[in-house]
């Protein structure tokens, strides 16, 4: 795993009724090594497996931490290293995240992201560290070849939003960084 990305474990209390987890919590020592501040929780709904949501950051100094779980459902999780200076430049680092396996994904600012919903009715949350500024966000395709992210699914199977469709290569990002 690339340094900086942090996978965190869950603690889940299950009894008769169901479960109690804390997905945050300010003091817990797994966000306390994160050093970043969360302004924003998304809430994301999307009803068809398959659904590709990214790969999407924002340009220095609006860059956005994100720490994502899911509610319901699954997800294939990516990040792409897009930091020039580091050893794994352009590299991309996946995980399944699910609300069963008690996952969360820390993604810093430098990293690309997106996800890939495996089950129906994938809910997904996330906390971001600045606010969304349109201007400032840039995006790869997930189809980029030069990337080689392999998916559990065919190209054709993918639901992609119009914007996602018309993401660049990461060659042409690669020209306007650092970012």
């Amino acid at each position: 795993m690339p340094d900086n990305l942090k996978l965190i474990l869950l603690k889940k209390y299950s009894d008769e009724r169901g479960y109690f987890c804390e997905t945050f919590k300010e003091s817990n020592d797994a966000e306390d090594s994160l050093h970043t501040r969360f302004i924003q929780d998304n809430l994301i709904y999307s009803s068809k497996k398959y659904t590709f949501r990214g790969l999407h950051q924002q340009r220095t100094p609006y860059g956005q931490d994100k720490l994502i779980h899911v509610i319901k459902g699954s997800i294939l999780d990516i990040a792409v290293d897009i930091r020039p200076n580091s050893k794994t430049f352009s590299e991309y680092f996946s995980v399944e995240i699910s609300n069963s396996n008690n996952k969360q994904l820390f993604i810093p600012k430098g990293f690309l992201h997106g996800y890939l919903t495996l089950k129906d009715e994938t809910i997904v949350a996330y906390k971001v560290s600045s606010p969304y500024s349109k201007d400032n966000e840039i995006g790869v395709s997930i189809l980029d070849k030069n990337l080689k992210i392999v998916l559990p699914c065919n190209q054709d199977e993918l639901i992609l939003s119009e914007k996602d469709k018309e993401l660049s290569s990461f060659k042409k990002l690669k020209r306007e960084l650092p970012i």
